[in-house]
């Protein structure tokens, strides 16, 4: 015959066990937003970093081969100068950022041509929500030396030599950034300073480029509201 107790403690075991489950389930699913927060910004901050190296080595080629290389954005349109998308040749899909060698000192169009692609960014995946522009931020980042007010909705300050927001900004053999028409007349010395701004929603990050050709990344502190290194 079974003893009672043993029943009794079989029962209060297999209770504990369910309460414990049950403490499991709810801390997982109020742990699940902050991992899910936590994925994005690392998404975004690997967004940041590539885009910040794509600048160093478009900069790092031109001198090295001494032909001009551009960056070019995806925003706005999509396109170059020419009307080409900006897209990863291997699959055609859209790349935020392509860097392409255009050819010697006044040889090149400012456009994509087959077998120019130099580097790209890959495009972050759709669940990361990084995207162009800025979120929290009110002001540019104090660094950024770009003359176009899209800043902060198409995500790009460069600016034309006619003032215009860019899509892209080209590096001479020099290592000193230029913006150009689109006739791709280039603009004086060191009018290619500008700024990348991308957000996830809950980060402002820009990466910036100097007059000169130096990069630098900045992040918009919503706390203090401010922008910092």
């Amino acid at each position: 015959m079974a003893d009672p107790r043993a029943q009794r403690n079989a029962a209060f075991t297999l209770l504990e066990m369910m309460i414990v489950v049950a403490i499991i389930a709810i801390m997982a699913s109020a742990a699940l937003p902050s991992f899910r927060q936590y994925r994005q910004n690392q998404a975004l901050r690997a967004a940041v970093r590539t885009g910040a190296t794509l600048f160093t080595r478009a900069r790092t080629l031109a001198m090295a081969e001494n032909r001009t290389h551009i960056v070019l954005f995806n925003v706005g349109p999509g396109t170059d100068n020419c009307g080409n998308p900006i897209v990863d040749p291997a699959s055609g899909n859209p790349v935020p950022v392509l860097v392409i060698d255009d050819g010697p000192a006044g040889a090149g169009n400012c456009c994509i041509d087959a077998g120019e692609e130099a580097d790209l960014m890959p495009a972050a995946p759709a669940s990361s929500n990084v995207s162009w522009g800025v979120a929290l931020a009110g002001v540019p980042a104090p660094l950024d030396p770009g003359g176009a007010a899209t800043w902060n909705t198409v995500g790009s300050s460069f600016a034309t030599p006619a003032g215009v927001a860019a899509r892209g900004v080209m590096f001479r053999a020099d290592g000193i950034p230029v913006t150009y028409t689109g006739a791709c007349a280039l603009g004086s010395t060191g009018s290619g300073g500008g700024a990348i701004y991308v957000t996830n929603g809950q980060r402002d990050y820009a990466v910036v480029l100097s007059p000169i050709g130096a990069v630098s990344v900045e992040a918009f502190e919503p706390t203090a509201a401010v922008w910092g290194n």
